[in-house]
C-alpha cells in the first residue's frame, strides 16, 4: 500500500544562472498538494536549495522524480538506487515526457507524460487498489518486457481547480534569508506558436488555457505585502490581452502591494493601455524571448516577430515605466559571429536592465532536436550539459569553440565593469547588482569548465568525448560559487 510519497526536483550540476536566485518550480509542489488533500503524506525535495539523502528515500513508499532535460542523468541514479530499495519509482515531467522508454530502462517502474494532475491520483488509486492501468492517460510502462504506452488524452483539467501550492511541504524552509521572498505563480498554460527549439506546445498543448481571474485574485492575495515579489512564470503572461486586462484591474482594486514579473511576448507593446495597467498593477520588469536581430535566424525558428517591432517594444515597455529583460538564443541555423555580435550590441543599445544569452540547445520534444540528430550533428551526448549553457550541437556557420566562445564574449560585453559602473552612476542599484552576480557567475562557470572548454576545441570531432559524474553519491555537489556568493547562498 502506497500512503507516503516524496517528490524529488534533482538539481542540475555545477553553476548557472540561478545559482543565487533560488525559486521552486511548482510541478512537484503542485502534485504533492493535490495528493496530500486526497490523505497521503508527501514532502518535496529541491535538491537546488536542499541535499537529497538516502535516509529521504528509505522512510517513503514511493519516489516521484521530476525530469528536465539537464537533470535527467542525475534523476536516473537516483531512480536506480529508489528501485533496488524496491521503492516504487515515478517519473514525470519535461524530459521523461519525451523519452519514457529511456526513464523506463533507467529503473522508473511509470512515467507519466504531460500534465500529471489527475494521472498520478488515478496511477495511485490503480496500484493500492491493484486495478487495471489501461484507463490512466499518458501513463508508460513495462508490462512482459514490453514497453506499453497509454494513449494521452486532450487536456481537459481546467486551472481553476488546481489548489494553491502548499509551501510548508517544502523539506525546507526556501524563503530564509535577506532578499525578497519571489513567489511562483502560474496563471496559464499551452501556446499556439510553434517555435523550433521549445516543448511547450508538445507537453502543454497549442491552445491556451486560463485560471480565471477572480481565482488568480484568490491565489495572489494572501501574498499582498511589500516583502514578496511574485513571478508570473507563464509563457506568455498576457496572450489574451482582454483576460489579462480583467485581471490587472482586479489586482488593481485590491491596492496590490507586492511588485511582480511576467514573462511576455515583444507584442505587448502593441496595446498601449495594457502597458499602464500593468504598471499600475504593480509590474516592475518583463521578461522577453527576443531571441536574435539576426531576421534569418528569427525565420528558421518560425518565431513570429520583426526587428523592428522588438525595437518598439523596448522603447515603450521602458516609457511604460517597465524594465526590460531580455531572453536571447545564440547559435540558431543562419547564425554567425558578426550576427550574434549584433544581438548583443541591440541589448545594450536600448538599455535592457539585464540580459541573458544561452546557447541553442536541442530538447527532446523539440524539432531542433530531431534536425540536428537527424544531421548527425550533436556532439555531446551527455543530458546535463544540455542546460543552455554548454554547446552540445556543431552549428552550421560556425564550430562548437566559437558559439561557445561567443556566450561567453556575450556575457562579459553586456555585464562589463564600465556598463556596471554606468548602472552604479545612473541609480541603477538592482541592476548594477545583477550585473556584479552575472561577473561572478560566469567566471566561477569558466573555472569550473576548463576541461569542457579544452574538450571542444577540436572543430573536426564529430563526437566529443566528455561528460560529467553524476553518482549519487555525490548527492549536491558544490557548486563551487565565489566566496561573496557563498555568503549569500543557503546551503
Amino acid at each position: 500500500m502506497i500512503k507516503k510519497i516524496l517528490f524529488v526536483e534533482t538539481a542540475t550540476p555545477g553553476v548557472h544562472i540561478f545559482s543565487l536566485f533560488k525559486m521552486p518550480r511548482l510541478g512537484s509542489l503542485i502534485l504533492a498538494t493535490i495528493l496530500s488533500k486526497k490523505g497521503y503524506k508527501t514532502k518535496v525535495i529541491l535538491e537546488e536549495h536542499k541535499p537529497l539523502t538516502r535516509e529521504d528515500i528509505n522512510d517513503f513508499d514511493a519516489i516521484a522524480v521530476s525530469c528536465l532535460t539537464s537533470s535527467a542523468p542525475r534523476s536516473y541514479e537516483i531512480i536506480k538506487y529508489a528501485h533496488e530499495l524496491g521503492k516504487v519509482v515515478i517519473a514525470g515531467g519535461p524530459h521523461v515526457t519525451f523519452e519514457p522508454e529511456e526513464a523506463l530502462r533507467s529503473g522508473a517502474d511509470y512515467v507519466l507524460k504531460g500534465e500529471a494532475e489527475e494521472s498520478l491520483p488515478a496511477l495511485l488509486e490503480a496500484l493500492n487498489t491493484k486495478s487495471s492501468l489501461d484507463a490512466i492517460s499518458g501513463l508508460s510502462y513495462m508490462k512482459d518486457d514490453t514497453f506499453v504506452h497509454n494513449k494521452t488524452e486532450d487536456f481537459t483539467l481546467s486551472l481553476d481547480d488546481i489548489p494553491d501550492p502548499d509551501f510548508s511541504l517544502l523539506d525546507n524552509d526556501w524563503q530564509k534569508g535577506w532578499m525578497m521572498k519571489i513567489i511562483p505563480v502560474m496563471t496559464s498554460r499551452g501556446c499556439p506558436f510553434d517555435c523550433t527549439f521549445c516543448t511547450v506546445t508538445q507537453m502543454f498543448g497549442k491552445k491556451y488555457r486560463f485560471m480565471s481571474p477572480d481565482r488568480i485574485i484568490e491565489l495572489v492575495k494572501k501574498y499582498n505585502d511589500s516583502k514578496h515579489l511574485l513571478f508570473f512564470y507563464d509563457d506568455n503572461f498576457t496572450a489574451n490581452k482582454k483576460h489579462s486586462k480583467e485581471l490587472l484591474n482586479k489586482m488593481i482594486a485590491m491596492n496590490v502591494q507586492f511588485k511582480w514579473i511576467a514573462q511576455v511576448r515583444a507584442d505587448i507593446a502593441e496595446d498601449a493601455e495594457l502597458l499602464t495597467l500593468m504598471k499600475k498593477a504593480g509590474c516592475i520588469k518583463v521578461f522577453i524571448g527576443f531571441e536574435t536581430v539576426n531576421p534569418d535566424a528569427l525565420k528558421n525558428i518560425k518565431k513570429g516577430q520583426t526587428i523592428q517591432k522588438m525595437i518598439d517594444s523596448v522603447k515603450k515597455i521602458h516609457k511604460a515605466g517597465i524594465s526590460v529583460h531580455g531572453m536571447f538564443i545564440l547559435g540558431i541555423p543562419g547564425d554567425t559571429i558578426a550576427t550574434m555580435k549584433n544581438t548583443v550590441r541591440f541589448a545594450l543599445k536600448y538599455k535592457l536592465e539585464s540580459a541573458q544569452f544561452l546557447i541553442l540547445t536541442p530538447f527532446p520534444g523539440t524539432l531542433e532536436y530531431k534536425k540536428y540528430r537527424d544531421d548527425n550533428a550533436i556532439i555531446l551526448d551527455d543530458f546535463s550539459l544540455y542546460d543552455t549553457h554548454h554547446a552540445v550541437i556543431k552549428p552550421t556557420e560556425l564550430s562548437a569553440s566559437e558559439l561557445q566562445t561567443m556566450q561567453i564574449w556575450a556575457h562579459k560585453k553586456f555585464y562589463s565593469g564600465f556598463n556596471t559602473v554606468i548602472r552604479l552612476l545612473t541609480g541603477k542599484f538592482v541592476d548594477a547588482f545583477v550585473s556584479i552576480y552575472a561577473s561572478m557567475i560566469l567566471k566561477s562557470w569558466i573555472l569550473t569548465n576548463k576541461k569542457y572548454l579544452n574538450a571542444i576545441k577540436d572543430t573536426s570531432a564529430s563526437k566529443v568525448d566528455f561528460s560529467l559524474d553524476h553518482s549519487f553519491e555525490d548527492v549536491h555537489p558544490d557548486l563551487k560559487l565565489p566566496l561573496l556568493m557563498r555568503l549569500f547562498v543557503k546551503k
